[in-house]
């Protein structure tokens, strides 16, 4: 059976725009810990605090570029870079997301130090892709991480 190629663009992240309310709770929520730490003369990790809010704040700020990307027989390719091969994926996910035109793809790999990766895929395209992947990939059960909570929550 010859495997189709399924190509599509996405935005690198879900991006949610950030109005001066989420700044300001940034900074309050910074302001009252980096308060807390230097009360208990921790100073070390009032400059952690401060570093990071402003980590945080300019990240914010930074919208999502847009990324090419290509099922194909052998790999999966992002912008005609990057290439993931199926035999370093230990399986895959599609993660459901109710609001907007896009879902997620979670594709674990096989080494730690290539790391795992999420790529938005569009809605119309989720079955597509199921198909497009080798059953050498398998689907498997993705369970959210503590981070991706977080990351939802202060609309990251």
């Amino acid at each position: 059976m010859e495997q189709e190629t399924v190509t599509w663009k996405a935005a690198e992240f879900e991006y949610y725009e950030k109005n001066p309310a989420w700044y300001l709770w940034l900074t309050l929520g910074a302001a009252i810990i980096i308060g807390i730490a230097l009360w208990q003369k921790n100073f070390l990790f009032a400059v952690f605090i401060l570093i990071a809010a402003l980590v945080m704040g300019f990240t914010g700020k930074r919208t999502p570029r847009d990324f090419s990307f290509e099922l194909n027989t052998d790999s999966l390719t992002i912008n005609d870079k990057k290439k993931i091969p199926y035999e370093k994926m230990s399986g895959f996910a599609i993660i459901e997301n109710q609001n907007g035109e896009y879902n997620e793809l979670f594709i674990k790999t096989k080494l730690i130090l290539d790391g795992d990766v999420k790529i938005q895929i569009p809605k119309e395209l989720t079955e597509a892709i199921k198909t497009a992947l080798p059953p050498s990939v398998p689907e498997i059960e993705y369970e959210e991480t503590l981070t991706d909570r977080l990351f939802k929550i202060l609309h990251f």
